[in-house]
């Protein structure tokens, strides 16, 4: 689920795992819906009725990117 995935992302930022929070949010990227929408649990023709795994995966990024990371 990538509710999960983006919290687990954003832990590994902080313990100054980079390379694996990167890894984490592009799996996630790769799971999209056809408008690219997150949600927590993809599933081919399902809408589901949230998407706050948006909010958590826009949070991992924002840090990410804050972040000094060589060779970013």
């Amino acid at each position: 689920c990538i509710w999960y995935a983006c919290w687990k992302a954003l832990a590994l930022l902080r313990m100054g795992r980079c390379d694996e929070c990167l890894s984490i949010l592009r799996e996630c990227a790769a799971d999209t819906g056809c408008f690219n929408e997150i949600f927590e649990i993809y599933e081919t023709e399902a809408h589901p009725w949230f998407t706050t795994a948006e909010g958590i995966y826009l949070q991992a990024l924002a840090e990410y990117l804050k972040v000094d990371v060589p060779g970013k």
